[in-house]
């Protein structure tokens, strides 16, 4: 109730309503909502002091899209966010992205994406790219089958 007349906090909240979709794999909505948080409060993240509310906003709906299948529209928000100096959490983005290219196809940028989120200091993260990178080498038609 008290959000309701400070647009900054309600944007918050519906972010982490968005983010909660997420969490629990209902990946669709998840999408909407992050996508309506971008679409509703556009003025604020237009600001320069909604850059980083801007730029996190961006990877979890980026995320959100390759966990629902989404590809080529989380491949162009990656595309944006990687043009930035600074990423947050920048290893599970680069495998996010990787996982995007490889879905679509493109082995090339998914390898490259993979290796680099491999060289990242999260171990499990960089397991997971390992194992997807291992997967490039043994089948390369799996782009279309990964789970």
């Amino acid at each position: 109730m008290c959000a309701i007349e400070h647009r900054d906090l309600l944007s918050q909240v519906e972010m982490a309503e968005a983010a909660l979709y997420a969490l629990d794999d209902q990946d669709d909505l998840a999408c909407e909502r992050f996508a309506f948080v971008k679409s509703e409060y556009s003025d604020l993240l237009a600001l320069p002091e909604g850059d980083d509310f801007a730029a996190e906003l961006d990877s979890r709906l980026a995320c959100a899209l390759v966990d629902a299948g989404k590809y080529s529209d989380a491949i162009e928000l990656f595309q944006a966010l990687f043009k930035r100096d600074e990423l947050d959490d920048k290893q599970r983005l680069q495998l996010y992205f990787g996982l995007a290219h490889l879905r679509t196809g493109n082995l090339s940028e998914a390898q490259s994406q993979l290796f680099e989120a491999m060289s990242g200091s999260d171990p499990s993260l960089a397991q997971s790219a390992s194992d997807y990178l291992s997967s490039i080498s043994g089948d390369p038609h799996l782009g279309t089958r990964l789970t």
